[in-house]
């Protein structure tokens, strides 16, 4: 399942991984943000995400992610 979320408020975002994770046990949840702000980072981490990609996205970027979802190291 991918869900896109264009709103990128901190409070819709934090429902949204809520609802999510509260419907799936272990879910991987992917965000791709334009914000580079550390305290962003914080929060989608205390959230549980599995990773967050910085914008733009590139094919490197996309393969990380797919290599850590098969159990594969993520730098």
């Amino acid at each position: 399942m991918r869900i896109i979320i264009a709103d990128d408020s901190a409070f819709v975002r934090s429902i949204m991984i809520k609802a999510i994770k509260d419907k799936f046990p272990m879910p991987n949840i992917i965000v791709a943000s334009a914000d580079i702000q550390k305290a962003t980072h914080e929060e989608l981490n205390q959230m549980g995400i599995f990773k967050y990609i910085n914008k733009p996205l590139t094919a490197e970027k996309l393969s990380a992610i797919v290599d850590a979802i098969k159990g594969e190291s993520y730098a």
